[in-house]
């Protein structure tokens, strides 16, 4: 499982965030190729050029890792091709293909070209150019990194973490199991149970509501006769809160 942590990049020396800034706006100029030669072949009615004519155009021409530059044009034809589809489907919306200039762009560096030694990461910015030396002690399951702008400089390190066997904040006598019956109604294994004892069972069960929980007596009582093991055979009764109760009377 990945996950991403942000490192706020400050009290660096300005003569490094004047890099940083200058690495941006190079993958700027990735992306505005990139849509430069796209529009040029929309309005020639020409092929569209695809990936491997857009990595040749834009090869070695920056200063930038020649993956990060890869990174850019992937980037730009999903853009293109999330247009494509969106043009297709809501037609009355005339989504435009990407036109606007940019002036900075985040860039980013795959896993195996990010260097990490101790208490520093080095990012390359491609051969014959400074690398950007940031004073950041990753951890080993470190992988990619993005340089982004927000409200001043961060570097989003992606994380590999192990899978938990059980999610958090969940236990044995407060999970639901839940199944689906003909008319694919959820139930839950203490509804089963309830339709199976008989009449009418008390049932708690458990919401968790962001930070609040909160737990409430149901009552399930037989209406109608209907087919076994349909959860809409059973009416649902709720007893209300002590202060509902109150304010009623």
């Amino acid at each position: 499982m990945n996950t991403v942590r942000i490192y706020q990049l400050e009290h660096l020396p300005p003569s490094l965030v004047r890099r940083m800034k200058q690495a941006q706006m190079e993958a700027a100029q990735v992306w505005n190729m990139c849509a430069s030669l796209h529009q040029s072949a929309r309005m020639a009615h020409a092929t569209w050029p695809d990936r491997q004519e857009l990595q040749r155009a834009t090869k070695g021409r920056f200063a930038l890792h020649s993956q990060s530059v890869q990174m850019v044009v992937h980037a730009f034809l999903a853009n293109i091709e999330t247009t494509r589809t969106l043009r297709a489907m809501y037609t009355r919306m005339r989504m435009k293909y990407p036109w606007r200039t940019k002036r900075f762009y985040p860039v980013h560096w795959p896993a195996q070209a990010v260097s990490k030694e101790r208490g520093r990461v080095v990012l390359p910015t491609g051969r014959g150019h400074t690398s950007l030396v940031l004073p950041l002690d990753l951890p080993e399951n470190s992988g990619a990194c993005t340089l982004v702008w927000h409200r001043g400089f961060e570097l989003h390190v992606c994380l590999d973490i192990p899978e938990p066997e059980q999610s958090p904040g969940t236990s044995r006598h407060q999970e639901l199991h839940w199944s689906r019956t003909r008319n694919e109604q959820p139930v839950s294994s203490m509804q089963a149970s309830a339709q199976a004892q008989g009449p009418s069972m008390e049932v708690q069960e458990m919401w968790l509501c962001g930070t609040s929980r909160r737990c409430r007596q149901h009552q399930y009582a037989p209406a109608g006769l209907r087919p076994a093991g349909d959860v809409s055979s059973f009416r649902h009764v709720s007893t209300p809160w002590p202060h509902e109760a109150s304010s009623s009377t």
